[in-house]
């Protein structure tokens, strides 16, 4: 599972607590850190996230599905980051910038797929 400028750090490795199995972080450049390590959370994880430029991205994958974990990290993080693609998104297309409206609604469509609006002004962004 793909999540997004993770803001609420200390709700994030509560719910990581919570999982039975193995837990890693996977960034872009495939680094891996063990989320239930002690050590990497003292060393590796406020780095990583008090700086927001560093990854802004990463995949998460844990050992056992784990249905708190993917609801909590889907709707507190996921939701958020598709406002950010959606409203990026219209302003571009508001611009005339249909390239850029197409890429922003599309990653708005694809981090939440009940926002119809998102896939209807992606439609239009389209046409033009």
């Amino acid at each position: 599972m793909k999540i997004y400028n993770i803001d609420d750090v200390e709700k994030f490795l509560d719910i990581i607590k919570k999982c039975k199995g193995s837990v890693e972080l996977v960034s872009n450049q495939g680094d891996r850190l063990n989320l239930k390590s002690e050590l990497t959370k003292y060393l590796a994880i406020s780095k990583l996230f008090n700086d927001n430029t560093f990854i802004n991205e990463m995949e998460l994958i844990a050992s056992e599905p784990f249905k708190s974990l993917y609801e909590t990290i889907y709707n507190d993080i996921s939701k958020k980051a598709a406002k950010e693609y959606y409203n990026a998104g219209m302003t571009a297309s508001k611009e005339d910038d249909y390239a850029t409206a197409i890429t922003e609604l599309t990653k708005a469509w694809e981090l939440d797929e009940t926002n119809v609006d998102a896939l209807y002004n992606l439609a239009h962004a389209y046409r033009n």
